[in-house]
C-alpha cells in the first residue's frame, strides 16, 4: 500500500504562519549569505513537499520571482548608488557620474557586491517565508479557528493576504485560455490578460 504525501492539512494553518514567521524572523536577525540561503531553501522545499491543489497553493513561482527581483533590484541600486572603499579589491569599474554632490557608478568591489547580495537576499528570505506561510495555510481553516472576538479583524487579514494567490490564480486561467485560442503572449497582451482577471 502507498504512503500518501505529507500534506499541508495535516497540520494546523497556525503552524504555518508560526513556522513562516520565524524562518523570516531568522533571515531578519543574520548577515551570513549562506543563512539566508539557507533560509530560502529550507521554505522552498516545505512549499514544493506540502502544498496541495488549491489556489492558494499555487503562488510558488510567484513568490521565487518576486525574490529574484528584491535581490536584482537591491544589488543593481548598489552598483548605481556605489559609495565603495577604495582599498577594497575591485570587482568591476563603470564610468563615474557626479550630478552635484552625488556620485553614481564609478568603482564596484567585492565587498560592495557581496554586502548588497547579502541584502537583497535577506529581503527575499523574508518574502519567501511569509510566501511560505502563505501558500501553506488554508485560509478557510485559519478563519473557523479564530476567536469570536477577533472575527471581523480575521476575515479582513484573511481577505488580504489572499487576494494575491487568487489574483494570481486568475492570471493563470486568463493566459492559458488566451494561449488556448491561439492568441499572442508578448507584452502588448497585458492589457487584455489583467482586465478579465480583474
Amino acid at each position: 500500500m502507498p504512503v500518501n504525501p505529507f500534506r499541508a492539512t495535516a497540520l494546523h494553518p497556525a503552524t504555518w504562519w508560526f513556522l513562516g514567521l520565524a524562518l523570516a524572523a531568522i533571515a531578519s536577525l543574520s548577515s551570513d549569505i549562506a543563512v539566508e540561503l539557507g533560509v530560502i531553501a529550507a521554505a522552498v522545499f516545505v512549499m514544493l513537499t506540502c502544498r496541495e491543489h488549491a489556489p492558494w497553493s499555487r503562488s510558488v513561482r510567484f513568490y521565487l520571482w518576486i525574490g529574484a527581483f528584491v535581490v536584482s533590484v537591491r544589488v543593481l541600486f548598489r552598483i548605481i548608488f556605489n559609495s565603495s572603499n577604495p582599498a577594497d579589491a575591485l570587482a568591476f569599474s563603470l564610468v563615474p557620474i557626479d550630478l552635484a554632490g552625488i556620485h553614481l557608478l564609478g568603482d564596484v568591489t567585492w565587498q560592495t557586491l557581496e554586502s548588497a547580495a547579502a541584502d537583497g537576499l535577506r529581503l527575499a528570505a523574508i518574502v519567501i517565508a511569509i510566501g511560505m506561510a502563505n501558500t501553506l495555510a488554508n485560509p478557510k481553516r485559519l478563519l473557523k479557528s479564530t476567536p469570536g472576538a477577533l472575527y471581523e479583524v480575521a476575515t479582513a487579514m484573511t481577505v488580504a493576504i489572499n487576494l494575491a494567490p487568487q489574483l494570481i490564480e486568475s492570471l493563470q486561467r486568463v493566459r492559458k485560455a488566451r494561449s488556448l485560442r491561439g492568441r499572442s503572449k508578448g507584452i502588448s497582451a497585458l492589457r487584455s490578460i489583467v482586465i478579465p482577471a480583474l
